[in-house]
């Protein structure tokens, strides 16, 4: 809000500006191996014995190391990742 001071030299106005940033954090994975080779994402929620990996998605190494980002990850609890080279 403005807010106007009065004094002897004369009058001020004062005024603040609020922002709010969206920032979020997101999980990912550095895969290294041979360029052009093709990995299977998978993630699991949870690390316990009744959990089941889950394919993310398919990757083929356009860089060595290279960092993958799981875009989706802001918005889960929880998440563990592996890479799994295809044949």
């Amino acid at each position: 809000p403005a807010r106007d001071r009065t004094h002897a030299f004369g009058s001020v106005t004062n005024t603040a500006v609020l922002s709010f940033l969206d920032l979020k954090m997101y999980a990912g994975l550095t895969v290294a191996g041979p360029v052009g080779s093709s990995y299977r994402i998978d993630y699991i929620p949870a690390l316990a014995g009744t959990n089941t990996w889950q394919w993310m998605t398919d990757l083929t190494l356009p860089a060595s190391p290279y960092i993958w980002f799981d875009l989706d990850s802001p918005y889960q609890p929880k998440r563990f990742y592996r890479a799994v080279l295809l044949p």
